[in-house]
């Protein structure tokens, strides 16, 4: 039988661990790496972006056994040896019935983060908290790597309420305000969504922010080249070539 198809598999680590098949991006990210610091992705759902921010996490968290035999396997290595402190936020998990609700759940994960790095939960503004969390883990772990998932997610979800959506673009400005005066904390950024960032707005006070969506270097980061389906999913892609019917002609 054919290696496991990874279908609806966005965690690296379960896809390395439960030995899915997996196409080899981490020459591109390494990449990515050297070029900076700083980078937004937009891409349509279904091309990988969670994959690849999962992928991003274990690299910076030197998870060396997951990159046996792939590209990035010595750079995994030597980051191993000075793992860096990784925070994700996946912004899809934001409540936004209302903007009390979409305070709520990002406090909860803030507190959330903050007790995976082994500190209490404080009390205090949602700018505050997240401030001192930063500030904290920055002190205890070194420099960050910030990975941010789904940022358009709130937006689109409140985007027929004006009213609504005005209050909840105040409160992700705030948060994106945070990170930017915290960036000597950060040592890597990378945001990604479905929608442009210019069209919302709520990144102008982040410096630096490089929109890699349409570039070409880069391009490959999501999504499967066609050499890339045949390297990876060749048995599949014969097995159901084999499997398909063949239609029989008459000539007249």
């Amino acid at each position: 039988m054919p290696g496991k198809l990874p279908i609806g598999i966005h965690d690296f680590s379960m896809l390395r661990e439960d030995h899915f098949l997996y196409v080899d991006k981490t020459a591109q990210l390494e990449k990515l790496i050297a070029m900076g610091q700083r980078y937004f992705l937009s891409r349509q759902h279904g091309f990988g972006k969670s994959l690849l921010l999962s992928t991003l996490a274990a690299m910076f968290s030197g998870k060396a056994d997951l990159f046996q035999g792939l590209a990035a396997e010595a750079l995994v290595r030597d980051l191993a040896q000075k793992p860096y402190a990784v925070l994700s936020f996946d912004l899809a998990n934001l409540d936004t019935e209302n903007v009390t609700t979409c305070q709520a759940s990002f406090q909860q994960i803030l507190d959330n983060t903050a007790n995976i790095f082994g500190f209490p939960s404080k009390a205090g503004s949602f700018k505050l908290k997240l401030t001192n969390l930063l500030y904290d883990i920055f002190k205890n772990n070194g420099q960050l790597v910030i990975l941010i998932d789904n940022f358009d997610t709130p937006i689109v979800e409140c985007i027929n309420q004006p009213q609504k959506l005005l209050r909840i673009h105040k409160l992700l400005k705030v948060f994106y305000d945070s990170l930017n005066k915290a960036s000597r904390y950060i040592k890597f950024l990378m945001i990604v969504g479905q929608e442009k960032y210019n069209n919302t707005g709520i990144f102008s006070t982040i410096n630096d922010l490089n929109d890699i969506s349409n570039d070409k270097q880069l391009a490959r980061l999501v999504g499967f080249t066609e050499s890339e389906m045949q390297k990876t999913f060749s048995a599949w892609i014969t097995m159901t070539a084999q499997s398909l019917p063949t239609e029989n002609h008459t000539i007249l």
